[in-house]
């Protein structure tokens, strides 16, 4: 979705900020990684 919005051939003059894409895209990766510590955990319990 961040990649989509930030073509400006499609979005045009609604492209992203650049602080905007800094929190989006560490937004991304806050929830990959606590994505894999929850599938880490889980997969240990078994």
């Amino acid at each position: 979705m961040i990649v989509l919005i930030n073509k400006r051939g499609l979005m045009q003059e609604w492209v992203n900020s650049k602080k905007y894409n800094v929190v989006a895209w560490t937004t991304v990766g806050v929830m990959f990684g606590i994505t894999l510590a929850l599938v880490g955990t889980s997969i240990r319990g078994l």
